[in-house]
């Protein structure tokens, strides 16, 4: 649906059914920028319920003994040998339940919607990953392919489509969107927040010469990429496993409208992009749009050429704001690329922000998982 912006000011409603440096080490100025937009975006609501995507401390990524350095943490692994040659191949632990079994293969099924991987259950083939139910309520893989049989665990806390999805990325070779070398550019690591500093975890930059990125721009949208406050929105009873003063985030973004759509539930255009690049294989035609079973409303705002679109969210129903506006939003595609995350908004909280787009045509979703997602949006060309 294409809509025509021109002097006036316009109402959109839309529904939809169905290694790091140390704290010391900021400057005085990083501190204060900081400080600035963490007074933006204000303080977590805390009436919302949440639960911890991953409880298992630190890190996700499991990394065996021989290899705790910096050498196994790549968001790309580069290395030929950490490829799946011919596939991934499967299998499951004896104490995986159906619910488990059930939100891994659906995972698998989204990944091969969207790349050249083939996923295979398969428990006599030489290389294999094992999917195991993680006693402790967390979730973690192995990065890309051991060789033999490797782990991938996911725990009741985590029993989704996302936290599946998440962990066969790592499985895959792909390493956590916040850890890469040019994070600075685009985050700040809050780490006077982040118990142990966040200097080992996943939380910790790596070196530029050790990662691949593929020329591929930092997406705050990514399924790699941690959401603010490193919790997750399933409206039951909180845990975290990170935050010191679990009102605050653990990262934030420099441009603070992106504070919600950090923790995405499903796979970016970019994530797509960076597996088929990563495995050799660009000539894959896959689907672009979403795969995630839920209902959406796309809108295309376009203005005069040569002028931009100013966007003002006037209600929100009251959905969790937090893990990637998971059961429903609205995202603003207000960047020049649409192929990047746009700006996702759930709370009424963000009727404090204003968007204003960088072209004079812009994609506006509207989406759910859930049961109904009501927002106001008013806009006009500037």
């Amino acid at each position: 649906m294409a809509r025509q912006a021109r002097c006036c000011e316009y109402i959109l409603v839309l529904c939809v059914s169905s290694s790091l440096p140390s704290p010391e080490q900021l400057t005085a100025e990083q501190k204060a920028e900081l400080e600035e937009k963490l007074k933006k975006v204000g303080e977590f609501n805390s009436n919302i319920m949440l639960n911890v995507d991953y409880s298992n401390g630190e890190s996700d990524i499991v990394k065996m003994d021989s290899e705790k350095t910096s050498r196994a943490r790549r968001q790309a692994v580069r290395h030929p040998l950490s490829k799946w040659a011919n596939g991934v191949n499967y299998f499951f632990g004896t104490d995986a339940p159906d619910r488990l079994k059930e939100v891994f293969k659906k995972a698998t099924q989204y990944w091969m919607r969207y790349t050249c991987i083939n996923f295979t259950e398969n428990s006599s083939a030489k290389d294999k990953i094992q999917v195991m139910r993680d006693r402790y309520g967390g979730c973690s893989s192995e990065l890309g392919r051991r060789g033999g049989t490797q782990g991938l665990w996911l725990g009741d806390n985590c029993m989704s489509l996302r936290s599946a999805t998440h962990e066969l990325g790592h499985a895959l070779g792909l390493i956590h969107t916040q850890s890469r070398p040019d994070r600075d550019e685009a985050v700040f690591v809050n780490t006077e927040n982040i118990k142990g500093g966040g200097k080992n975890g996943d939380y910790a930059k790596e070196d530029k010469n050790l990662v691949e990125t593929y020329g591929l721009p930092y997406d705050y949208g990514s399924i790699m990429h941690y959401d603010a406050y490193r919790c997750y929105a399933q409206r039951k009873p909180s845990l975290f496993s990170n935050a010191i003063d679990k009102k605050k985030p653990a990262i934030m973004p420099k441009d603070e409208l992106y504070i919600r759509t950090l923790g995405s539930p499903s796979l970016s255009y970019y994530d797509k992009i960076l597996i088929n690049k990563h495995y050799g294989c660009m000539a894959f035609v896959g689907e672009l749009k979403d795969g995630q079973e839920r209902r959406e409303c796309h809108y295309w705002i376009q203005a005069p050429k040569g002028k931009r679109i100013e966007f003002k969210i006037l209600t929100v129903v009251d959905w969790a704001s937090c893990g990637g506006c998971f059961t429903g939003g609205v995202e603003i595609k207000a960047k020049a690329d649409p192929r990047l995350t746009g700006y996702r908004y759930c709370a009424p909280e963000d009727k404090r922000f204003t968007v204003v787009s960088e072209s004079n045509l812009v994609p506006v979703i509207a989406y759910n998982q859930g049961n109904v997602f009501e927002a106001t949006i008013q806009y006009r060309v500037v």
